[in-house]
């Protein structure tokens, strides 16, 4: 069978993150900014696929630039069969760091990195598949999610007891997945360039309070207010990656 493959290298997207979409089944979009790929044509050289574990047969790639970026468009020549396998050699010519988020038929199903280069598509992500994508996207939000940390430590910074710190971290909690959900969803739409400095500034409001020792009792308010600012932010990351069709409470 032919298998349409086109690889999109650039857009107007966050540099560092590039998507990989697999599109009724025959037809491979890699979209990465143009920050990230300066040579389209090497993310093609090094990259390989297979179906059902037979090696595809490599056209020609067209490269032609795109608003900030290019797009470079090959077809592969395959067998016939149900399981296609990708090796992402773009990583060799990408920044360390980089990943690419995986989504089949408008389902994002995972994503690949320097040290995870290979996956194998399906038509559609299980719900475990989906649970466990989103799970770790969401750890991973916290755990380089500097800004949000930093806003948290400075709420906590006058609380008096568990109670207190409770409330703040539910707080936070509550409206985040509030303004999260909200814009993931497309209900609310907050362009970026408003979003990342109000985040800031809502840090150096908190920072500037504690200096006035304010009651603690009243944080909760305030982290309910700025954390919906918040949620705003991690919601820009999950627009890019889009969430699945049937599985939406799920992912979220």
């Amino acid at each position: 069978m032919w298998l349409g493959w086109s690889i999109i290298a650039a857009f107007a997207h966050e540099p560092g993150l590039s998507r990989v979409a697999i599109e009724g089944g025959d037809v491979l979009v890699l979209q990465v900014s143009r920050v990230d790929a300066r040579d389209p044509m090497g993310l093609l050289g090094t990259t390989q696929a297979a179906v059902d574990g037979r090696p595809c047969t490599v056209g020609e790639p067209d490269v032609r630039p795109e608003d900030d970026g290019f797009v470079a468009r090959t077809a592969l020549d395959c067998p016939s069969g149900e399981s296609v396998t990708v090796s992402a050699g773009w990583f060799d010519t990408l920044p360390p760091g980089h990943r690419t988020v995986v989504s089949i038929d408008g389902q994002p199903s995972g994503w690949l990195d320097a040290g995870n280069r290979t996956f194998e598509t399906t038509r559609t992500a299980s719900a475990t598949d989906t649970a466990l994508g989103y799970f770790g996207l969401g750890v991973e939000h916290i755990l380089t999610g500097w800004d949000h940390l930093v806003f948290l430590v400075g709420l906590l910074l006058v609380a008096r007891s568990l109670r207190q710190i409770a409330g703040v971290v539910t707080g936070f909690t509550l409206a985040h997945s509030v303004t999260l959900s909200l814009a993931a969803l497309g209900v609310v739409q907050v362009p970026a360039m408003i979003v990342e400095p109000a985040i800031a500034a809502s840090i150096v409001f908190v920072g500037l309070e504690n200096l006035l020792d304010p009651p603690a009792n009243r944080r909760f308010v305030l982290t309910l207010v700025l954390g919906l600012v918040h949620g705003l932010g991690f919601a820009g990351l999950l627009a890019e990656i889009g969430l699945p069709n049937g599985q939406v409470p799920l992912a979220l």
